[in-house]
Order: C-alpha cells, then structure tokens, then sequence
C-alpha cells in the first residue's frame, strides 16, 4: 500500500519487514478485533478506530498507531475490542514475525514493554 508516509508502499519501502505485511480494509462500524485470541499486530495506514474495554470506550487511534501488541507479548486473549470509526486501510504483521521484531532488539522490546504497560494499567491517554 501506498501512503503519503510510504508513497512508494511500505513494502518497497521498509525492507524485510515490510514485505511480510498483509493489508486489510475495513468499513466503518466494522469491528477489527474483539477481545478474544490475538495472531496479528495492526498498524493503522489510514483511517480511525475506537478501542474498547469490557463495552467501555477507552480511546481513538489513527495514521501511525498500532493495536494488538499485548495478545502477541503477553500470550493472553485480547484485552480490547477495535472498531472502524471511519474507514479503514491497516496493516497487519503476523504473530511469529511480530514478536521476532520486537524481541530480537533491545531499545523495542523496551519501547513495546512500555506501551503495554501504560494501555494495562490505563495510564495510555484516554481521547474523548
């Protein structure tokens, strides 16, 4: 996909790591993710999504944020359900390759630790 961030595709553009992602669209009022066993990390391309918690709305994510990362660290079901709220073009990294890259260098396993830390204690910022 091409994006005014990656206007030659982030595939052509982010070497190995980019060809192993797969693209996905979704409508708005489609439910990306729910809270049950997670296999990918989603990168937002373009578009929104509100993120849920037990019903509750938690906060909005758009171009450049990411979602799934505590089901692939943690090995646990999904902490939040995910929903178009305008439509959407993501990014999706599969499990295994996911993990490799974040855990095969230190400075982003850090970076990752802390953002999983801050969305399961709640101190993430909270958009309304």
């Amino acid at each position: 996909s091409t994006s005014d961030r990656f206007p030659n595709g982030l595939g052509n553009d982010s070497g190995e790591l980019g060809h192993n992602l797969m693209d996905h669209h979704f409508k708005v009022g489609a439910n990306g993710l729910s809270e049950d066993f997670g296999d990918r990390f989603y990168l937002i391309e373009a578009g929104r999504v509100e993120v849920f918690q037990e019903g509750a709305y938690r906060r909005a994510q758009s171009e450049g944020d990411g979602f799934g990362e505590i089901a692939l660290l943690k090995d646990v079901p999904r902490t939040a359900t995910v929903r178009a709220a305008r439509d959407c073009s993501l990014l999706a990294l599969d499990r295994v390759r996911f993990i490799s890259a974040v855990t095969g260098h230190r400075r982003s396993q850090e970076a990752a630790d802390s953002v999983v830390e801050q969305r399961l204690t709640g101190t993430a910022e909270l958009v309304s």
